[in-house]
């Protein structure tokens, strides 16, 4: 099994390879499938810096005594 880095590095190295298998058509196939994941990553990293942001900024309002239920309603449908 070759290391998904390589494929993202090398993709004509390896495409040449798999040819004679007739197989290159998976190799387009795997790298767009690895760049929907790494979109994907990228997404819940951003949702989940988000979220802590507002996780910590929630004690501050109810300290200060400001209404947080919207705000927790919008951190629901993140999380």
């Amino acid at each position: 099994m070759l290391d998904l880095k390589l494929i993202r590095e090398n993709p004509e190295l390896v495409r040449q390879g798999i040819k004679n298998k007739n197989e290159a058509d998976k190799l387009d196939d795997l790298l767009n499938l690895d760049e929907q994941r790494r979109e994907l990553i990228l997404k819940s990293d951003e949702l989940k810096h988000k979220r802590n942001q507002v996780s910590s900024q929630i004690p501050q309002m109810k300290k200060a005594g400001q209404d947080v239920t919207s705000i927790l309603s919008e951190m629901k449908t993140v999380s």
